[in-house]
């Protein structure tokens, strides 16, 4: 029996309005957990989540069966 393997991973990126330093590292502590959970709501894998004050970047994995 043939055998498939599908892999889809997304960049994201995500900057504040004008690039406003705006993402302390205090927030930090809350936006990644928050950003990870949105993710796993929608049946996606947050493989990585990080950034800097005006901007960040978000790693995911697709299912293959995402509607």
């Amino acid at each position: 029996m043939p055998q498939s393997f599908c892999s889809a991973l997304f960049h994201c990126v995500f900057s504040t309005k004008e690039r406003c330093p705006l993402i302390t590292p205090k927030l930090h502590e809350s936006l990644w957990p928050y950003l990870g959970g949105i993710a796993r709501e929608n049946r996606m894998t947050a493989l990585a989540i990080g950034g800097v004050e005006d901007h960040l970047h978000i790693l995911l994995s697709l299912p293959s069966t995402l509607d």
